[in-house]
């Protein structure tokens, strides 16, 4: 059943939580309900759910006081049966200091999202750069192994050749 109201309705009543958050001025009546507290499209989209007689979901909006200071809000908002009629109940919760911890903690998780991708960059390009030259390494000693001919030799580039798989196993790893 739709909520027969005025245009613009207005405030009647805020309790003490209400006044401090929307900074009201102590006599309700001096408040402005064209006050554009919320965008004004928003607001109208709002009230009109209500006047359908729909109970909004809690929806969140940036708000700003007519002091000038900027809020966000989450709403909630139902009609109720009051003794001489009808009744736009709505409650709002304060969320700035959650929006500003959501939007460091996604600042934050962008941050290290970027130092992890380039973290990976970076192992990826110096892994390159030095299995690059392992690789020679490790085909010249096997060339020299070929031509060399005394034992001792021989035991030196197989050192050589031991370590150097060993490293190009790490690299790979890392």
């Amino acid at each position: 059943m739709p909520l027969p109201m005025e245009q613009n309705p207005r405030v009647v009543f805020a309790n003490f939580a209400a006044r401090e958050l929307y900074e009201f001025p102590d006599d309700i009546s001096e408040v402005d309900p064209n006050a554009t507290w919320i965008d004004p499209e928003a607001r109208t989209r709002f009230v009109a759910r209500i006047r359908e007689g729909r109970v909004s979901k809690i929806e969140t909006h940036l708000f700003r006081t007519q002091q000038g200071r900027v809020f966000w809000a989450e709403l909630g908002a139902g009609i109720i049966e009051l003794r001489d009629g009808q009744a736009m109940l709505v409650v709002a919760t304060d969320i700035t200091e959650r929006r500003r911890n959501e939007q460091a903690l996604s600042e934050a998780k962008e941050a290290a999202e970027a130092a992890s991708r380039a973290k990976s960059e970076f192992l990826a390009n110096m892994s390159h750069e030095i299995r690059t030259p392992m690789n020679a390494i490790l085909g010249f000693t096997e060339l020299l192994g070929k031509m060399v001919a005394g034992t001792k030799q021989r035991q030196y580039l197989e050192s050589i050749s031991s370590s150097g798989r060993t490293l190009l196993t790490l690299i790979n790893d890392i």
